[in-house]
């Protein structure tokens, strides 16, 4: 009886036009009314009656340090076009954007920023028995639909159905507590994918209250036949038809990686604008990181996923920090969701730091949630011997490198840059050492003789990891937070290998400091050799932790990124840095 009351509503409603588009965009806007959003143009010019692209530039330009330049007008570009497509939800519909020349309403800023700012949708999203509970990967998917464009039929993707639902089952239990796991329900179907599965969350979410106290609302489920028929009618994404241009991505994360900091004079022009072009190799390291199958042109939804939760969780949060500065000023900021750092002290001395500021913005985009970057202060510093400058700081030693680390009790990051000898060679199982993923072995060019590689590790605990990894954080596995030890790498490309508790985080002996299992176990291992002068670094995704009682890896694989070795890399300089100061 009830479905066929449910059924009955929903034919009623769609005769008297209550689930077309504007319907449903009208009740969106209803709920959101009442809210902290209602009036998103109050921090604006009272006579403003549409943001368009180039008011909301200039107020980016006055109020979130976007430079006035070629590279801050294309990162605002992109940002007010996310907006644009977010105050379509939940009708998404690349093709049908509105045009930036037009602007946006009062009430469709206020539709962009209910979906922009995470965890803020609960005006017109219930969560329930009756519908689904949403995650974390929501959010981020909704991120990508913004920046993404639908793909010409070549460029996309093979399309894996299994893959793809196994993507989203995962994704569908990213939830913080516990108790909400009950409530949580694939969202990717036979009848629809994830887009669409948002539109039956907004259609139940929005649905006219009935008036008849026999019955609850309509259930979700309910409206799977309509939905399907909107979202044919309305032409909506289909998320897999979805990528997002590289070099677009670039641009954005150019801007997103300089607002990490506060940055000091020496990144700006001489009228105080940003020089984004200083963050042009940490960017581009970083969108590296969003490429992984080596095409270096289109971003895929999987590859996204994987990238911004697993590699720069905290890439966005200037985004939602100046989002609520400018249309939320009286919001507080939350310190956990998004912030801005001062910049770091500068290391004593002439002696320019590895770790510069583009490369620890880059840095704060994986370890946001571990360190007070603002205290960060360097303890140790290596460079061999040049024409130059005669004489090392410290001449190395894997003992001194290893005392170094352990005599701070939390928070100490190793970081180095190394570089392959002239004429020599690399064996790897790709088609380069930073996105490997085939089984071919290849040599390097010229070019990747060349390159330059940043490798570091993150301990927690040092003293205490070198002989068992602790375990960092009580928070369920698989959300950000503080990170236990961890090698990471910061260039050619941004990648990170956690290490698996209760395994020793790295071992010394006479003449070398090991990062993990060095006996083909698989994962990650950073080889200081040489009196830490010469690194050997290999990654395997064979093997396992070692759970069913074999030896097993000591720092977790990263699938994406295949085999590959890199062998007698000349370590050219190394740093130890903190943000632990003795306060007693």
């Amino acid at each position: 009886m009830e479905k066929e009351w449910s059924a009955q509503k929903i034919s009623d409603w769609v005769a008297q036009r209550a689930l077309s588009k504007e319907a449903v965009w009208e009740r969106v806007d209803n709920a959101i009314r009442g809210t902290r959003l209602e009036s998103p143009f109050g921090s604006l010019t009272a006579s403003d009656s549409l943001l368009t692209e180039a008011a909301f530039i200039a107020v980016l330009q006055d109020k979130a340090d976007l430079p006035r330049s070629p590279d801050g007008e294309a990162a605002g570009k992109i940002l007010f076009s996310s907006l644009a497509y977010l105050s379509t939800l939940p009708f998404p519909s690349s093709t049908k954007t509105i045009p930036q020349r037009d602007g946006l309403s009062p009430a469709q800023l206020a539709r962009a920023l209910v979906w922009i700012i995470p965890d803020n949708y609960g005006s017109i999203v219930e969560e329930g028995n009756l519908s689904r509970q949403r995650s974390k990967a929501d959010h981020r998917r909704l991120i990508f639909q913004s920046l993404a464009a639908r793909l010409d039929p070549t460029d996309k993707p093979d399309y894996d159905a299994e893959s793809a639902r196994r993507l989203a089952l995962h994704n569908a239990f990213e939830v913080e507590h516990e108790s909400r796991r009950d409530h949580c329900a694939l969202n990717h179907d036979d009848d629809g994918d994830e887009i669409y599965h948002d539109l039956l969350d907004v259609l139940y979410g929005t649905q006219i209250t009935p008036r008849d106290p026999r019955y609850g609302p309509v259930p979700r489920d309910a409206f799977r036949p309509v939905a399907k028929q909107l979202a044919a009618e309305h032409d909506l994404d289909k998320l897999y038809d979805l990528g997002i241009p590289v070099d677009r991505f670039v641009s954005l994360v150019k801007y997103l990686v300089a607002l990490q900091f506060t940055q000091p004079d020496a990144y700006r022009d001489e009228h105080g604008n940003l020089d984004l072009s200083r963050f042009d190799a940490a960017a581009r390291s970083i969108c590296a990181a969003f490429c992984p199958d080596n095409s270096g042109v289109i971003i895929t939804w999987p590859a996204f996923d994987h990238a911004l939760k697993n590699i720069t969780p905290y890439l966005l949060d200037p985004l939602y920090h100046l989002i609520i500065k400018i249309f939320l000023p009286d919001e507080p900021i939350n310190p956990g969701v998004s912030y801005l750092w001062d910049e770091p002290s500068p290391p004593p001395g002439d002696t320019p730091p590895l770790l510069t500021m583009p490369l620890t913005s880059q840095l704060a985009t994986l370890l946001g949630g571990s360190l007070d970057f603002s205290s960060l202060r360097r303890t140790f510093r290596y460079s061999p011997p040049s024409s130059t400058s005669p004489e090392s700081d410290q001449q190395p030693s894997s003992e001194l490198m290893s005392r170094a680390m352990e005599t701070i009790p939390e928070e100490a990051i190793l970081v180095f840059s190394a570089h392959h000898h002239r004429h020599q060679h690399q064996q790897s199982s790709g088609s380069s050492p930073p996105t490997a993923t085939t089984n071919d072995t290849t040599t390097t060019t010229p070019s990747q003789s060349a390159t330059t590689y940043i490798f570091g590790v993150f301990s927690y605990k040092p003293k205490e990891d070198r002989a068992s990894i602790q375990n960092n954080t009580d928070l369920p596995s698989g959300f950000v937070g503080q990170e236990r030890c961890a090698i990471f790498q910061l260039a050619p490309v941004q990648d990170v290998w956690r290490g698996v508790v209760g395994k020793p985080g790295w071992t010394v002996s006479d003449n070398e400091v090991v990062f993990g299992n060095d006996d083909s176990c698989g994962g990650m291992v950073l080889k200081m050799k040489d009196g830490c002068r010469a690194v050997d670094i290999a990654h395997r995704t064979t093997g396992g932790d070692g759970s069913d009682g074999g030896g097993g890896y000591v720092y977790e694989p990263n699938g994406w990124r295949g085999n590959w070795s890199l062998a007698s890399l000349s370590i050219r300089d190394m740093e130890i840095w903190t943000d632990w100061r003795d306060e007693s």
